[in-house]
């Protein structure tokens, strides 16, 4: 049956685009993340306030080792600028973090490159290369968090003011680690991306009457602009519903592009978006990413987490504008970076899943057609000369404008 969903002809809501949650993390398959190739377990409901610890068969990123800095706290942090609207907490203690587990943030902002701006979506991805293990954990980009020689504010605000080093020295002194690798994405790849693998299959399980012109539940087509407007919604206060539709929708995307093999145009990802992206990665970290990448993929071995409604606290700041923000209870928040690290430490053993995703890897010799760079312009060959002129067929949109419900005819549940 045929859902009746109305285009999404723009976003709903603010551009809370996780986007860069998506984008970031597929840019990171460009860079150095793993494959899904079986469906992703069943997404926890919208209302769920509990740390989801369902293993995720999500790709996460291997890459080459960095030196590391101090991962924790242990060194002094500038002091306020301005003065703060609410105290300034006392710095976190580190976070117990094995010395092979790796921490990567991904950052999302909904501006147009090369333009920055919030990152409106946040997640720490904790690894352990050699177990093939993975956690990621997300955070509300309104955490109301001190910024290292600025004030309290916003922690979507924090790359905007200072770059990798000041988000970095945010996240030590709020939460107590500091990540060794980052990937920040503009807004403006993200929808080309979905499109060029020919839109999104996106589970909807609840529906959304209010925004994006109305959202059935549903297994829904959508193309990348809808997807855009799906991850990036908030209804009211309920930051934990939309960051399980973000995760939920980045499974998809990984199993989508790395589906059949599809690991094999991981470098030709990385080179078509490499302009696009702000990060710490390399074009080596690619072409290196695959083994570890097929490791991760097999079932069982990422895990997804989120920050729990009992562990943030609604604030309205006032005199704002847009004056929500949580303020984050911080040991029910250390509580779930700690579990989200244990589960990227444990052990676990492979299945035949592996060997599966193996074979389709050799299978597939050559990239496949989808991405890839725009060609070279050529001239056109010329008619003959005896052929008259005729008014050539008006050509079809590369992304399908929103048909009459008359006109549907999808073979799949379409998003028109």
């Amino acid at each position: 049956m045929k859902p009746d969903w109305p285009p999404a002809p723009h976003r709903s809501a603010r551009p809370h685009t996780a986007l860069v949650f998506l984008l970031s993390v597929c840019l990171l398959l460009a860079a150095c993340t793993a494959p899904s190739p079986t469906p992703a377990g069943p997404t926890p409901p919208a209302g769920t306030p509990t740390p989801s610890v369902t293993p995720s068969i999500t790709p996460i990123p291997t890459l080459t080792s960095y030196p590391t800095a101090a991962r924790g706290p242990g060194r002094p942090f500038p002091t306020p600028r301005y003065t703060p609207a609410t105290p300034i907490p006392d710095q976190a203690a580190a976070l117990s973090l094995p010395d092979e587990v790796r921490v990567l943030a991904l950052l999302g902002s909904p501006r147009q490159q090369p333009f920055l701006g919030r990152t409106e979506a946040i997640m720490l991805v904790f690894y352990h290369p050699r177990l093939a293990r993975a956690a990621v954990v997300s955070l509300p980009p309104d955490l109301f968090v001190y910024i290292p020689g600025f004030t309290m504010q916003r922690l979507s605000t924090a790359y905007a003011v200072g770059g990798f080093e000041t988000f970095s020295q945010t996240l030590e002194y709020n939460f107590g680690l500091r990540p060794d690798e980052y990937v920040y994405v503009n807004a403006d790849s993200f929808t080309s991306f979905l499109d060029s693998l020919d839109g999104l299959a996106v589970t909807v399980l609840e529906s959304y009457p209010e925004y994006c012109s109305g959202i059935p539940a549903g297994v829904l087509s959508m193309t990348g602009e809808q997807v855009l407007c799906y991850v990036s919604f908030r209804e009211g206060d309920d930051e934990l519903g939309r960051m399980l539709r973000q995760q939920a929708v980045l499974e998809q995307i990984f199993q989508q592009v790395v589906e059949g093999g599809g690991l094999v145009r991981v470098p030709g990802l990385y080179n078509l978006y490499r302009g696009a992206i702000r990060t710490n990665l390399s074009a080596d970290d690619a072409a290196g990413a695959v083994p570890l990448a097929l490791r991760l993929a097999d079932p069982g071995r990422i895990g997804y987490f989120q920050v729990a409604r009992e562990a943030i606290q609604p604030w309205m700041i006032p005199g704002a504008l847009e004056p929500l923000v949580f303020l984050p209870q911080p040991e029910a928040v250390r509580e779930q970076l700690q579990a989200a690290v244990e589960f990227a430490s444990q052990p676990q053993p492979f299945t035949e899943s592996l060997l599966t995703l193996e074979a389709e890897l050799t299978r597939t010799p050559t990239p496949p057609p989808t991405p890839e760079p725009p060609p070279e312009e050529t001239a056109p060959p010329e008619p003959a000369e005896t052929e008259e002129p005729t008014e050539p067929p008006a050509p079809s949109p590369t992304v399908p404008a929103y048909p009459q419900q008359s006109d549907m005819t999808p073979t799949v549940p379409a998003y028109p």
